[in-house]
């Protein structure tokens, strides 16, 4: 659902004694309308998409398609009227699957059953959980099936304002992946700098290992990715490197990836790097359209400067050099600003927050870029603040233009 649609699928019986086929398909199809309609309005972008069972293709066994369909689908429709042993059995799987992709007990499955059947026929297994009742009672009248509708469309609306603000659901909308291949670039420290810092590890090599870590923490563990992470030494060696999910750690003065992306005039980003080898220089971010700099806050502590406040940009690009993959920039004015960026997407109620703020700015489809403030405390560990909706600017791909929304 990276690219805004939700799918939704239908499990019902084809011969119903309580119901004519084509008026419950016409009740769910413009529940799934009107739905989209009302909440596009909350939710840019948003696209709602009925897989229909007509979609089979020719010599495709069914019973694969329904799974296919069944692990596709975000939102499921369950007409439970008739006990149909096909329907129940659909029912499990999805229930199943829920604990695996929401990690919840009940997902957001919808299930429905007519108001004729008998109370002591609904499946015992299922008593306690919330069942739509709908009345049917006249076949041959036209508008009969809009009684069915109303029911579902109230759910379809109630099932998915809940969906787009689960945290796992929220958090792969905003970094567009979810059990995909991604590599995780970090900066390289050459032998003469690891002794300079005092750098003393089998990790040594690595930059901004502490980021790199959340970020691979919570790539395999909520996204389900499959990562590998390296510096950016060891990335010059693999072959088609960009054609896959990049994450790129770590600031322009380390790491050349960061560099090259923040230069490069296709993304023409709206935020600027400027950064000097020399130690006595200070580093600050630019907002080039407004001009405002963005520097380190420090306090003086047992004679020595101690950081407490950073900033750093979390972005979420298109990949040009592969369709339907992306570049992700995560990196701070100093290290601790960077884990900052990080866990401000990836951790705790501030990160919950961000993502919905993004997804209300930026929409369901489009790319975009953020400031990110943290608070340092004792020098190094990030505490990131909510951010504001005056530093997100999103990216129009076709248009090649950023755009913000100023509070």
């Amino acid at each position: 659902m990276k690219d805004g649609t939700i799918y939704i699928f239908a499990a019902y019986k084809f011969n119903s004694k309580y119901y004519k086929k084509e008026h419950l398909e016409m009740a769910i199809k413009e529940a799934i309308k009107n739905a989209q309609t009302t909440l596009r309005k909350k939710f840019k972008d948003l696209t709602l998409q009925f897989i229909e069972q007509k979609q089979i293709q020719p010599g495709e066994y069914v019973g694969e398609f329904i799974r296919n369909s069944l692990d596709k689908a975000m939102i499921t429709i369950f007409d439970l009227s008739d006990r149909e042993p096909n329907v129940t059995f659909e029912l499990g799987y999805s229930l199943g699957m829920a604990k695996y992709r929401f990690a919840r007990q009940d997902g957001y499955d919808i299930l429905i059953q007519c108001n004729k059947v008998n109370p002591r026929d609904t499946i015992s297994d299922l008593l306690g959980r919330f069942i739509v009742l709908y009345e049917y009672s006249n076949s041959h009248q036209k508008d009969e099936y809009k009684k069915i509708q109303r029911k579902i469309e109230g759910e379809l609306k109630r099932k998915i304002g809940n969906l787009l603000e689960d945290d796992r659901i929220l958090k792969r909308l905003i970094w567009r992946m979810y059990q995909e291949d991604v590599y995780v670039i970090c900066p390289y420290i050459p032998p003469e700098d690891q002794e300079r810092y005092g750098i003393r590890s089998t990790l040594a090599e690595y930059g901004d290992f502490n980021t790199v870590y959340e970020v691979c923490t919570f790539l395999k563990g909520v996204l389900n990715c499959n990562v590998k992470y390296i510096h950016s030494e060891e990335a010059k060696s693999i072959r088609d490197l960009l054609n896959n999910n990049i994450v790129i750690v770590g600031g322009p003065m380390w790491n050349k990836y960061t560099g090259e992306i923040m230069d490069d005039d296709e993304y023409d980003l709206p935020y600027k790097y400027n950064w000097s080898p020399e130690e006595d220089i200070e580093d600050y971010i630019q907002n080039k359209i407004t001009n405002e700099e963005y520097y380190t806050s420090k306090k003086r502590k047992n004679s020595k400067e101690v950081i407490t406040k950073d900033y750093g940009i979390f972005a979420v690009l298109p990949n040009k050099y592969a369709e339907d993959k992306v570049i992700i920039l995560i990196n701070g004015i100093t290290s601790a600003g960077g884990l900052g960026v990080a866990r401000a997407f990836t951790d705790d109620e501030v990160s919950h927050q961000n993502c919905k703020l993004l997804v209300k700015n930026v929409g369901l489809k489009n790319y975009f870029i953020t400031l990110v403030e943290s608070d340092i405390r004792w020098g190094e560990f990030a505490y990131p603040k909510k951010i504001k909706k005056s530093w997100i600017f999103s990216y129009d791909q076709e248009k090649n233009l950023w755009s913000n929304r100023r509070a």
